[in-house]
């Protein structure tokens, strides 16, 4: 059934005229003529009836009119929903948060892309830096938060959102929680607890390189615990020192911890990860998205920082 014999009836239906209904679609009235014929046999029904005051619909004409605004709306519906997908302006959006990581900056971005495209879906899911690496590079996700470095695969993108300094938990008794910052040397032969490899194997393994390098000695790991639950342990133990981010720190709340800066200060990077080769559209609008809010969630670095 072509569509444009439809719009003709309804014009007609509408206007009650042929020659006004010819007007609104810009056609000749014999070209509307023909199109109303040509749905009338394809339909096996006379639609229209004219008089002297005008065109009327018959009882079969009365019966087809619902059914005619339903489809036409449908497809004009459909029509919208495909430029909207092509310009990156509608459609359906994976996107992974990282669970261990600066939630407040991830949902900002989300909430400003779904304020900026509203007829776009967003379907959220939450994993860790590792698993998010795996889903965007299987084309699981459009695109995902990960804490960098990250394990290099080919073709995933790491575009920066902000950096963000390390900080060392330590319980309030701790013989070092006076100091602000603390001197990375002076971990030297604590125990610690570490974020488990399996959430980001590239910086846990930068972090721990790291660590061993400025302390000069093997670390004493005790525990392997994510954030969250390193910060707890810390608190409950009152003995392991652990390390989790700034922006995290500040929005954790502990009556047995202190969170302290380090000298040289560690920093690693909140980063959107996605395909190179990825051609959506939609992609494009995400990536337009994190340029106009990153700028509003930067902080200042310490003058001593160093990138894992």
């Amino acid at each position: 059934m072509d569509f444009k014999h439809l719009d003709a009836f309804l014009q007609v239906a509408a206007t009650g005229h042929f020659g006004r209904a010819a007007i609104a679609l810009q056609i000749t009235q014999s070209a509307l003529t023909q199109r109303i014929q040509a749905l009338e046999r394809e339909l096996g029904a006379q639609l229209l009836s004219r008089g002297p005051s005008g065109a009327r619909l018959t009882a079969a004409g009365e019966v087809l009119l619902p059914y005619a605004r339903t489809l036409v709306q449908t497809v004009s519906l459909a029509r919208r929903d495909l430029a909207d997908n092509a310009a990156g302006l509608g459609g359906h959006l994976r996107l992974g948060y990282l669970a261990h990581g600066d939630l407040v900056a991830q949902v900002k971005i989300a909430n400003a892309f779904r304020h900026q495209y509203p007829r776009i879906t967003v379907e959220t899911s939450s994993a860790s830096s590792q698993d998010n690496l795996e889903r965007v590079a299987d084309g699981e996700l459009e695109a995902a938060f990960a804490t960098a470095p990250v394990e290099p695969r080919p073709g995933v993108i790491e575009k920066v959102i902000l950096v963000d300094p390390l900080v060392v938990v330590l319980p309030k008794n701790h013989r070092l929680a006076q100091l602000d910052p603390v001197p990375v040397a002076k971990l030297r032969g604590e125990s610690l607890i570490i974020t488990p490899s399996r959430l980001n194997v590239t910086t846990v393994a930068a972090f721990r390189a790291w660590l061993e390098r400025l302390t000069g000695a093997p670390l004493k790991v005790v525990a392997e615990e994510p954030p969250v639950q390193a910060v707890e342990a810390v608190g409950t133990l009152g003995g392991p020192l652990s390390f989790v981010s700034g922006r995290l720190s500040t929005s954790m709340a502990s009556s047995n911890v202190v969170f302290r800066q380090m000298s040289p200060a560690p920093v690693l990077k909140l980063v959107l990860i996605y395909l190179r080769n990825n051609p959506a559209p939609i992609l494009a609008s995400l990536l337009r998205t994190v340029d106009e809010v990153a700028p509003s969630l930067q902080v200042e670095t310490p003058a001593d920082s160093e990138s894992l």
